[in-house]
């Protein structure tokens, strides 16, 4: 008899109202009412499509099984154990969060079964925790069965637990659970910390303190009990002895270490004075040694630039940030000298990038200007418009609100879908980009209804204020 879903849903949902009721059993073969040659049947059965990874052909088999026989003599936690991996696979494997919870729920209940037959144990309770944090159950039941696993097994436990402790412990500390205080935090941490200690020659202990131990960094502002200068030395010292010539760590352990030890330790002073010289380092590196001033704007704007460039891939943001910005000074210098090192076709390019350049910086009337001379050197391109558009747009909110009684906010949108139309009008390879911008924002074009409220004629003439000064037409929505 094969079941389908919703079959084998009703089954898991009849063995949890059992359950609810039933008192802790721990039968063997005799219990079953067919004899004990049926009941081992059933179990070479169950188990041949469990093998096979068939749960839910298992599953009917297995649980109508466990009904009678929970405990056979040959192997006490056998069914036990056969029934957790049935439900735990189900509930990986299940898409409807209201069944899963129900599965969830009902594994649970097979573990207290399981307790109640045959006594608590370190290890079911170490399975018990991994089973529902991998099934993303309640973080605080899954961190109570761990805490139980370490209660039992003590410096014994799996380094299963170490992980999901900390990292759901501290989650709950963060969402402010009443069980999960700073003293609870605290005391677990030196309980992970000397259950590591005392397996530290294996290194599967240490390997997962290691993750552990980054989980509770994030709440080390209010940990102070744990969080003294030692701790950040011993933590900072091996790994900038691994990369001492790492700029930005080197920056965020000076800036951790002078909060909690001051600047006066020696690992501190060490790792400034391998800063400082790092900087001067890249400062050198970060400066023009080759004459340039006999060459063209141009070319003296490209040696800027990729000085920029690699005081950027140094680390030496002040650096780039001003030879950037000389590069774009002699960028722009050149176009206005009419550089003959250059063509038209470039002269456009480098007057677009410099556009882009204010945009970027919310330069908008700047950014405009140089669109404008980009088109006047390539009238044909239409990557211009489409900048001069997005501009326009960009300050829909600045304008509308300089003018409140106005409709400046409804006219910025019509001088940038003038800008869209006209760049797909004389580029073809714009055409996509435009209309997509086009279509999105045509539908906040008022309609004819509001714009004869306002005394206004459809495609009348309109003059843009705000810093945009561009005459346009009073435009409305399509129909």
């Amino acid at each position: 008899m094969t079941y389908s879903n919703s079959n084998l849903y009703y089954l898991i949902i009849i063995g949890i109202l059992y359950n609810s009721y039933m008192v802790a059993q721990c039968n063997s073969w005799e219990a079953h009412p067919q004899g004990i040659e049926y009941a081992k049947e059933q179990h070479v059965l169950y188990r041949d499509w469990l093998n096979n990874k068939q749960y839910q052909k298992a599953f009917p088999i297995w649980r109508a099984l466990f009904l009678n026989v929970q405990s056979p003599k040959e192997a006490p936690n056998r069914h036990f154990k056969d029934g957790i991996y049935l439900y735990y696979n189900l509930a990986k494997i299940e898409t409807n969060s209201t069944k899963k919870i129900v599965l969830i729920d009902t594994l649970i209940n097979l573990y207290q079964q399981q307790e109640n037959c045959l006594g608590k144990n370190t290890s079911n309770k170490v399975w018990m925790g991994y089973h529902l944090y991998v099934l993303q159950a309640e973080p605080s039941i899954v961190v109570e069965a761990f805490q139980e696993a370490l209660q039992l097994g003590g410096h014994q436990t799996s380094s299963t637990v170490i992980f999901p402790m900390a990292q759901l412990s501290v989650y709950l500390y963060q969402k402010k659970h009443p069980t999960f205080t700073k003293k609870y935090v605290t005391a677990l941490y030196h309980q992970l910390k000397d259950l590591v200690d005392q397996n530290k020659n294996n290194p599967i202990y240490l390997e997962k303190w290691k993750k552990a131990e980054q989980e509770f960094l994030r709440i080390q502002d209010y940990l102070s009990t744990i969080w003294d200068c030692n701790f950040f030395e011993n933590h900072w010292r091996p790994l900038y002895l691994q990369d001492s010539n790492n700029i930005k760590q080197n920056e965020e352990i000076l800036s951790i270490l002078e909060k909690k030890c001051g600047q006066n330790t020696k690992f501190y002073q060490l790792v400034q004075q391998q800063q400082q010289a790092l900087q001067t380092q890249n400062s050198l590196s970060c400066t023009l040694f080759v004459p340039i001033s006999e060459l063209p704007p141009y070319q003296q704007g490209m040696h800027y630039e990729m000085l920029s460039r690699k005081c950027l891939k140094n680390n030496d943001s002040l650096q780039y940030k001003t030879h950037r910005a000389n590069a774009f000074a002699l960028y722009e210098a050149a176009i206005v000298a009419n550089d003959s090192t250059i063509n038209s076709k470039e002269k456009a390019e480098l007057a677009y990038r410099i556009a882009y350049e204010y945009f970027i910086h919310e330069a908008f009337p700047k950014a405009k200007k140089w669109c404008r001379i980009a088109s006047v050197h390539q009238p044909k391109w239409g990557a211009p418009y489409i900048l001069v558009g997005n501009l326009y747009i960009n300050s829909y909110t600045t304008c509308k609100l300089s003018a409140p009684s106005t409709w400046e906010g409804k006219a910025v949108i019509w001088v940038a879908l003038d800008e869209w139309r006209k760049a797909k009008k004389i580029d073809a390879s714009v055409k996509e980009i435009a209309n997509k911008r086009i279509q999105r924002y045509e539908k906040y074009l008022p309609s004819s209804e509001e714009v004869f409220q306002q005394t206004l004629q459809i495609g009348a003439p309109y003059f843009v204020d705000c810093w945009i000064q561009q005459k346009t037409t009073v435009q409305v929505a399509p129909n």
